[in-house]
């Protein structure tokens, strides 16, 4: 779903033609679904799927890319969900009410762990708002920078040559090997940048930076979440930790949803747990959810 852009200097673009007949296709499916649970099991499937094919976020990007991202999830979600402009919540708010006549569920519900007794939908900004401050703005910053030191690493090593003190060291070293003298002209920084892709630590390191991954926002704890993730115990390993890791035991996602909505959970159900993860048949919940989702043709 990317496309190079001549228009931008060759960069990777969004194609959002194309985004939009997957929407097409998407809501196809959304459609067919026949109950709420394979409803989310859908959306998460095929917004995974986007996302996938959106690009792996990296440095070379640069923030445009992620960027780009978050704005093509917005025109999904828009022609996705008309009625509630691109809001997912309102949208399953509304089928929930017409299907079962539930009103005033707390926003986290959606997004909860099944085996807290939530629905589990996927809030896939929140990945991508986590690795967001991570990326420069501009990538082409790093190599203006290897460019500037590569340049002061060629004037050192000059002044170095023409007081003597690289001179005197290769005539220790390798007289027997190469003629020089020390009114010999040090070479110039076009011979020096030769093969700079394969031989430059500087170029290395650039390159080395430009294709790591952004690493995610972790969230720090407050005293409110503390306090919340005691009273559940052993249910913290809904959300993927256990009661002696706590709160560092938490991916960087379930930080950023506890933090967000556990006041309005707690207000609704006492508790960061809906229901006992005992009362859940989890095992048929995961079988469920990890099978392969079946579309329709």
């Amino acid at each position: 779903l990317l496309k190079m852009d001549a228009t931008s200097g060759g960069k990777f673009v969004i194609d959002l033609a194309m985004v939009d007949e997957h929407v097409v296709e998407m809501q196809r499916q959304l459609t067919a679904t026949n109950s709420i649970f394979a409803w989310v099991q859908a959306y998460n499937k095929y917004m995974t799927f986007f996302i996938r094919n959106f690009g792996s976020a990296a440095k070379v990007y640069g923030r445009a890319h992620i960027d780009g991202v978050i704005d093509a999830l917005v025109r999904i979600h828009n022609k996705l969900f008309p009625n509630t402009k691109g809001n997912i919540v309102m949208a399953l708010a509304t089928s929930l009410e017409e299907k079962f006549g539930v009103t005033n569920i707390p926003v986290g519900w959606y997004f909860w762990p099944t085996a807290a007794g939530g629905l589990q939908v996927k809030d896939f900004f929140i990945e991508l708002l986590a690795i967001r401050e991570d990326i420069l703005e501009d990538p082409e910053w790093i190599l203006e920078l290897a460019k500037t030191w590569e340049r002061d690493d060629y004037e050192n090593a000059k002044r170095l040559w023409e007081d003597g003190t690289t001179f005197n060291q290769v005539i220790q070293q390798q007289q027997y090997v190469v003629q020089i003298s020390a009114t010999d002209p040090f070479f110039s920084f076009e011979e020096f940048i030769k093969c700079r892709e394969e031989r430059s630590m500087r170029w290395v390191n650039a390159f080395d930076t430009l294709l790591t991954r952004p690493i995610p926002v972790h969230l720090n704890s407050t005293p409110e979440t503390m306090a919340a993730l005691s009273i559940i115990g052993d249910g913290i390993e809904a959300f993927g930790s256990s009661v002696s890791e706590t709160w560092p035991g938490l991916t960087f996602y379930w930080k950023w949803l506890i933090s967000l909505h556990h006041e309005e959970m707690i207000k609704k159900y006492g508790s960061l747990l809906i229901v006992e993860p005992t009362s859940i048949p989890v095992g048929m919940v995961a079988v469920f959810r990890n099978s392969r989702t079946r579309w329709e043709q």
